[in-house]
């Protein structure tokens, strides 16, 4: 970067710092319009995740609520 831009002024870095953004992030941009029109993918991702959160969260509940002493 500093041999490119190093001593030039901020509006010829600001150019090639914006194409070097669209470059990377497009294809993220382009996976999540993908995924939104999917209503199922979406709904598959969604549960698989909701499930691995209760899987991690579930043990860790569980001790607090005997910790606490909740009755059940």
């Amino acid at each position: 970067m500093l041999a490119e831009f190093g001593g030039r002024g901020w509006g010829t870095f600001k150019p090639a710092l914006a194409d070097l953004a669209v470059a990377h992030l497009s294809p993220i941009a382009d996976e999540m319009k993908r995924l939104v029109s999917d209503r199922g993918e979406m709904d598959t991702i969604l549960r698989g995740g909701a499930d691995c959160a209760r899987a991690i969260a579930q043990p860790i509940m569980t001790d607090i609520r005997n910790i606490v002493g909740f009755i059940r």
